[in-house]
């Protein structure tokens, strides 16, 4: 620590500063001398996340051509948790160094190459949580996934009716679901649309709880055909 702020171009304010976000009491996370962990980002490269404590600083004052750490601004933002508006003001970077210890948050680089760089109060382990949320599938995403049925011509009608009522419940839960409908020569010489009458008894069951995108898509033979069901929206709002 001490060879790191021997290194920096600042006036024993910042020393001080700098020397009181070291105190045991913070997590070794939140300590200007926590490297953090390493991670592999795009390309096979290490990827940090973004630049805080005492990464930011060296950092900010590198760029700052030769500026104190008294003299160079930021605009800092300072987070008061979830619901409430961040505080933002333009303060000095030692200004930002003391409120950000003074709270007791780690001090996090949020857009640092603007004229005037935006850094914020905020703890470092939340902010990370936030984004990984923010990044990952949702559960609404997952709600969608397709999912798959199968039929075959000439399906006795209580296992249609226990199949579809599977089907309608994923419908209602907000799934696509794709629909798949097979012949054989035997029903197909019985009925040449053997394939569409089974559709058409799938549509009965099902009614107004779903919507058809596009058309069904079948071979020459008639022997095969898919099509995608979609939950109509109309229909589960006035369920709800």
């Amino acid at each position: 620590m001490q060879a790191y702020l021997q290194s920096l171009p600042v006036t024993p304010s910042v020393t001080a500063s700098l020397t009181q976000m070291h105190r045991p009491s913070f997590s070794r996370e939140r300590t200007f001398a926590s490297k953090g962990k390493k991670r592999k980002g795009k390309g096979g490269k290490q990827d940090r996340g973004p630049l805080a404590n005492e990464h930011l600083v060296s950092y900010l004052l590198r760029r700052g051509g030769g500026k104190s750490a008294e003299s160079l601004q930021v605009r800092l933002a300072i987070d008061h948790g979830a619901g409430s508006p961040s505080d933002i003001e333009v303060v000095s970077l030692v200004g930002a160094i003391e409120t950000s210890q003074g709270i007791g948050v780690d001090l996090v680089g949020i857009s640092v190459d603007q004229d005037i760089p935006v850094v914020k109060a905020v703890d470092l382990n939340k902010l990370k949580y936030d984004q990984s949320k923010k990044s990952s599938p949702s559960s609404s995403n997952a709600s969608k996934q397709v999912k798959e049925f199968k039929f075959k011509a000439g399906i006795d009608d209580n296992d249609l009716q226990r199949k579809v009522d599977n089907l309608t419940k994923y419908l209602d839960k907000g799934h696509t679901c794709k629909i798949t409908i097979t012949s054989n020569r035997k029903n197909l010489f019985r009925d040449k649309a053997a394939v569409v009458t089974t559709l058409d008894r799938v549509r009965d069951i099902v009614g107004d709880r779903a919507i058809e995108p596009r058309a069904l898509r079948g071979n020459e033979r008639g022997s095969h055909a898919v099509i995608t069901f979609q939950p109509n929206p109309k229909a589960r709002k006035n369920k709800t």
